[in-house]
């Protein structure tokens, strides 16, 4: 898998597929390897946290997303202390596309 199908499968928002779990957490195991000067580790579960704070916002109002939108609702709602990797992959993607 290339690192920008990383990057954009490391976002996916898919509640109901436990399925890709192994993938998912691979796939951002290898980011942070791919990036190891700028990413932590912890990307999975700031990933996880992501997207329960987007679940919460948004209580099932609009659930497809690009991740343009990520990056922009991290940056509007001023959270990128908060999701520092996730805010960076995001960028990635977004600067690569």
């Amino acid at each position: 898998m290339t690192v920008l199908a990383c990057v954009l499968s490391c976002h996916l928002i898919n509640e109901n597929d436990d399925d890709d779990d192994d993938e998912y957490s691979r796939c951002c195991n290898n980011l942070v390897s791919f990036y190891q000067e700028d990413l932590s580790i912890d990307i999975v579960g700031e990933v996880q946290q992501f997207q329960i704070y987007i679940h919460s916002k948004y209580e099932g109002k609009k659930t497809d997303f690009t991740h343009a939108e990520f990056y922009d609702i991290i940056v509007q709602d001023q959270i990128r202390s908060v999701f520092p990797n996730h805010f960076l992959t995001l960028h990635i993607a977004k600067d690569t596309r």
